[in-house]
């Protein structure tokens, strides 16, 4: 489920989008990733990794998906108006991660760890700057991933 609600939910909506993406002046498609696609590796005979669960490496394997699928939609679309951009927003801290803890209980998460590295957090509305860039720039490839705005 990991896999299919962080990289084919997105795929499938951005498919369903293209003929209109197609035929608008200037359609934009942006994906959101993490460096964690640095750690991703992809097993198409277990992509929803049934046989040896691991939420961490399910994460890095979308996101990395989230990218190569960025990459080649640009390709398929280099004759049209269309643009494709993958991010990194960085660490921001918001409730996403509340039930991905890597081991650590919720208690040790919410009084130990997240108050000595949370000077290391972005605000949510200084991780939304890559987004922001992504959808409002006018200097960027398509194609390109950008990271940390």
């Amino acid at each position: 489920m990991h896999f299919a609600v962080n990289h084919l939910g997105h795929f499938l909506l951005t498919l369903l989008l293209l003929p209109a993406l197609r035929k608008s002046e200037s359609g934009r498609v942006v994906n959101v990733s993490s460096l964690g696609h640095k750690r991703g590796r992809i097993d198409f005979d277990d992509l929803q990794a049934d046989e040896q669960y691991n939420a961490r490496q399910v994460y890095c394997n979308s996101k990395l998906c989230n990218i190569l699928f960025t990459k080649e939609l640009s390709r398929r679309l280099s004759e049209t108006k269309v643009t494709t951009f993958a991010l990194c927003p960085g660490i921001v801290h918001t409730n996403l991660g509340r039930y991905m803890v890597g081991g650590y209980s919720p208690m040790t998460m919410k009084f130990l760890i997240t108050p000595l590295l949370g000077f290391l957090l972005k605000s949510p509305k200084q991780g939304s700057q890559s987004t922001r860039h992504c959808v409002l720039s006018d200097n960027l490839q398509s194609g390109d991933y950008i990271k940390d705005c």
